[in-house]
């Protein structure tokens, strides 16, 4: 998630001194109240971090720094809120917001780093927080499964909304696929770095999981400790052992951006309810 090949030294600085979680969360809610009506409305739903987005890389370096700690408490909060996260206390003194999964991440530095353009857009950040990506042993495995669902929809949902403001509406079926199928076309003729791509696997990983999951009664997230992933798994058609068919969506989406031979989302999904396919890695 985090970009690599620098000294910690060279990470950008918080441009003002260190704020608590009550006036980090108490400058959220006035930004917020003051964003109403505005050009850049935030609500507390996943789709304002793109919107956040580009407030921090469009204002002036002066309104930056003076909206800093308001800006990184709606960042922690929006997650808090959305993800059932919690905020800490953090090692530099900045609060951070950690992820039922045990997850962490620091909202100061995310922001800053996102102005500075040397870390990731707050969206990035924020999807990777969604879908709790601490790597899970056997036990936190368990603990999470219940939850890992309520993420990939999320992630899901930013993709779906991200997808309406190009001007297609997709609806969870099998059939949408073959717009998605367009969609990797655009995107490869983009000619897409491979951070591009990896995010943009695991987003549209996580609607084709949806997807799975919607036309086959019984199928349901999880988290696999064999690959350290998360999959889906899918009932075996008459009943079988449920545990028979796994399928990895993010995993095959990183495929299908990056493999000619690769079968397309629709293909695939149709293999997978039916039984046919036996795995997505």
């Amino acid at each position: 998630m985090w970009k690599r090949g620098r000294n910690k030294s060279d990470e950008p600085k918080a441009p003002v001194e260190v704020a608590d979680v009550a006036t980090m969360r108490a400058g959220a809610e006035a930004l917020v109240a003051a964003s109403a009506g505005s050009d850049w409305p935030l609500d507390w739903t996943p789709p304002s971090v793109r919107t956040l987005d580009g407030f921090v890389s469009g204002i002036s370096e002066e309104d930056f720094s003076a909206a800093f700690t308001t800006v990184a408490g709606y960042f922690g909060e929006l997650i808090v809120r959305n993800g059932g996260g919690q905020w800490v206390d953090g090692p530099d003194g900045w609060p951070q917001v950690r992820m039922p999964s045990g997850f962490e991440l620091r909202p100061a530095h995310a922001v800053a780093e996102a102005r500075s353009m040397l870390g990731p857009a707050l969206e990035s950040v924020y999807v990777h927080a969604m879908a709790g990506f601490a790597v899970p042993d056997d036990e936190q495995a368990a603990a999470f499964g219940d939850e890992v669902g309520q993420r990939m929809a999320v992630w899901a949902a930013l993709f779906l909304h991200e997808v309406a403001v190009s001007g297609r509406r997709l609806d969870w079926t099998i059939e949408s696929l073959a717009q998605v199928d367009e969609l990797c076309d655009d995107f490869l003729a983009d000619q897409p770095d491979a951070e591009a791509i990896d995010q943009t696997a695991l987003t549209m990983g996580a609607y084709l999981g949806e997807v799975l999951i919607r036309a086959c009664d019984g199928a349901q997230w999880m988290l696999s400790t064999d690959h350290r992933d998360v999959a889906v798994r899918l009932p075996r058609p008459g009943g079988a052992d449920p545990e028979s068919t796994t399928c990895f969506p993010a995993a095959f989406v990183g495929k299908r951006l990056t493999e000619d031979t690769t079968p397309s989302l629709q293909e695939y999904a149709t293999m997978a309810v039916s039984g046919d396919v036996a795995t997505g890695r």
